[in-house]
């Protein structure tokens, strides 16, 4: 066993997790947007949520928007709570919406099913309507 394997084995899981946690993000940082949508797109979503970092910051609302929408109609249930947290924050961020404490009660409403799926899907159909709108006003005034 290598040097390293055996400095991860001995370390605390917090530690060794914040690692690997940290390796992770470094490289899906190396990604570029398209890159990162495919792995989405794929459902190659990594156990420490790197991946909704990266394309937070680096997704745009032509790319992305729809795709990170998709993932949260898609992803109900308790297993996919923590992803929906994670990917709403990328798609809030993307949308100019940040809310570092998930304080937004749109947020809240398409990343947690606590009032029943249906009243999820419902606030997911809200936030299409926002994203339609971004996405008509960017037609309307392309960058150049």
């Amino acid at each position: 066993m290598s040097a390293d394997k055996k400095k991860l084995r001995e370390m605390h899981w917090r530690d060794r997790y914040e690692y690997e946690a940290r390796r992770q993000a470094a490289a899906l940082d190396k990604l570029n947007e398209r890159e990162l949508l495919e792995k989405i797109h794929r459902g190659q979503i990594d156990r420490y949520f790197a991946i909704w970092r990266a394309i937070g910051v680096k997704g745009t609302i032509e790319n992305a928007a729809m795709v990170l929408f998709s993932y949260l109609q898609r992803s109900p249930g308790d297993n996919q709570m923590l992803n929906r947290y994670h990917c709403s924050a990328a798609l809030f961020n993307i949308l100019g919406m940040p809310d570092r404490a998930s304080e937004n009660p749109l947020r809240k409403q398409v990343q947690w099913d606590h009032q029943g799926e249906e009243a999820r899907q419902e606030a997911l159909l809200t936030l299409r309507s926002i994203i339609d709108e971004r996405l008509k006003g960017d037609e309307e005034n392309p960058q150049v």
